[in-house]
């Protein structure tokens, strides 16, 4: 992969299910820098790459990460009425998850790490971090954040593309924040009620999380 074609643009480059889209968009409405979103933990290191790395409650990001790809697959969703182990769909993607949390704080002084959980809150403040961060100019916007939700919610609706669960908001995938569906309140207990060890340590590992400081 060339990497190469990444330089000189903001990327929002998190683990899976973690507001790279979301924030993505409201980035444009913000800033004139280009960006785009991506899953590259090796573009971390390089310096004429800025990257916002954003972590997610691993149970959260996991239980959605699982969501997604039967979504994306066309696989049934779980349900009381269906047999499914997620036991080593659970390990797999908590070594993933660990993996991008090594290689963030491993480049921790050249990259913004954020926290998702507290982005959620006020995202334009995020926004406005990151531009900070980056020394990129921040367009103070003449909306309000709820008129520009759904400026994005409505290009989201409208975005073309091969993959419709990956560019189309429905009922079970989008990149918005949204109330559950119930396969994956499902498997929120599930994944909750795992006894996955590699899931333990990537929720430890979260916990304890270094983040970006702006003044």
């Amino acid at each position: 992969m060339d990497l190469s074609v990444y330089k000189n643009q903001l990327i929002f480059n998190s683990y899976y299910r973690s507001g790279n889209v979301f924030l993505g968009f409201l980035f444009s409405k913000l800033s004139n820098y280009p960006q785009t979103q991506h899953h590259i933990t090796e573009l971390y290191s390089d310096t004429d790459v800025k990257n916002v790395v954003m972590f997610r409650n691993p149970y959260d990001s996991i239980s959605s990460v699982i969501i997604k790809r039967r979504v994306d697959s066309k696989v049934d969703l779980p349900s009381l009425d269906n047999d499914f182990d997620l036991s080593f769909e659970i390990d797999s993607l908590s070594e993933e998850y660990l993996h991008y949390v090594k290689e963030a704080q491993d480049n921790f002084n050249q990259i913004y790490v954020g926290h998702f959980e507290t982005m959620i809150q006020d995202p334009i403040a995020e926004i406005r971090k990151i531009c900070k961060f980056f020394n990129l100019t921040f367009l103070e916007p003449n909306k309000s954040f709820e008129e520009l939700y759904n400026e994005i919610k409505e290009e989201l609706f409208n975005r073309e593309g091969p993959a419709g669960a990956e560019n189309l908001m429905t009922a079970h995938d989008g990149h918005m924040p949204r109330e559950k569906i119930e396969a994956r309140i499902l498997v929120d207990q599930l994944v909750k009620e795992s006894n996955s060890l590699k899931l333990k340590e990537a929720y430890e590992t979260y916990s304890q999380l270094k983040y970006t400081e702006v003044l």
